[in-house]
């Protein structure tokens, strides 16, 4: 079916509002299996585009590719067969909903094969005039879906549909947290000024006020921390977590963060390291952590 003449395939498709950056289309079950819930506008689109536009490419549409170090073109006969190949993937995805880790890896690279290929299209279209409304949607949901997909094979932290997490833990993740925790139960007790990054005065210049509440509150707060960097150390170990437990160790990994960039004297975000190699070193090992905490928070938000 061509979409040249600005028909609108989703003019009865409603759009419920599911489509957020941080609004998850998949799910982890258990250790190996993974189930995709669409909003219904979203199963809508992308199952009519599989079946009114995947196969109508424009003429002249071309992808460069690289080819073992060789450049290569790949015209439109070879880019429907492609579309043609991923779209029984996508298609037996999106009837099943339900997935192996292997299985998902199949299915996203479908699903990512037909959206470089669909926005290619949907530019060439969109340059020589027609009308790409109906096109651009279907773009979105491809886009979407594949960000979703690389987002549970590859983050830290995956959304289980039971409200837990689970955790993907890289052998360098786990080397920074470790040390990170070491590091901060060290400068728990000790006079070290970057701890007091923590502990922020909560009466200003009032030194009389400050020193009382710092006898009263002060060992309960690095109490609580202890406890904190407790389950962070359990979670090393482990491949599950509440979200408390994650809360846990976003705040503890965060903590330690603060602390590292203040003895580095970072004092804005996103500020680029100067100095020896191994302050730059120091200063990469601050925007890990922060890497952590972002995926932390985003796995965390999803679930709200």
């Amino acid at each position: 079916m061509s979409m040249s003449d600005g028909e609108d395939l989703f003019d009865d498709v409603p759009r419920d509002g599911g489509w957020a950056p941080d609004s998850p289309w998949l799910s982890q079950l258990d250790d190996d299996r993974f189930e995709l819930h669409l909003p219904v506008d979203a199963h809508e689109v992308l199952t009519a585009g599989l079946a009114h536009l995947a196969d109508d490419v424009a003429a002249g549409v071309e992808i460069a590719e690289n080819d073992r170090g060789r450049r290569r073109i790949l015209g439109r006969e070879e880019l429907m067969a492609i579309v043609d190949m991923c779209a029984d993937k996508v298609r037996y995805g999106l009837e099943h909903q339900d997935f192996t880790e292997g299985l998902l890896e199949e299915f996203a690279g479908a699903v990512s094969t037909m959206a470089t290929v669909a926005s290619a299209d949907l530019e060439h279209r969109r340059l020589s005039g027609q009308d790409v409304s109906p096109r651009a949607r279907w773009v979105d949901a491809l886009d979407h879906l594949t960000t979703n997909c690389t987002t549970m094979l590859f983050t830290r932290f995956r959304p289980r549909r039971d409200g837990t997490f689970a955790l993907r833990w890289h052998p360098a993740d786990r080397k920074l947290i470790e040390d990170a925790v070491e590091e901060l139960d060290r400068l728990l007790e000790s006079d070290d000024p970057a701890i007091e990054r923590l502990f922020p005065a909560p009466y200003g210049d009032d030194e009389e006020r400050n020193a009382a509440w710092s006898i009263l509150a002060r060992s309960e707060l690095v109490d609580r921390r202890r406890a904190s960097l407790e389950t962070v150390r359990r979670l090393m170990d482990t491949k599950r977590a509440t979200a408390e437990e994650l809360s846990m160790l976003m705040r503890t990994v965060n903590d330690s963060r603060l602390v590292f960039g203040t003895q580095l004297g970072i004092t804005e975000p996103g500020g680029v390291a100067t100095g020896t190699d191994e302050q730059r070193r120091l200063h990469r090992v601050y925007e890990l952590l922060g890497g952590i905490v972002y995926d932390a928070v985003t796995a965390l938000r999803s679930t709200l």
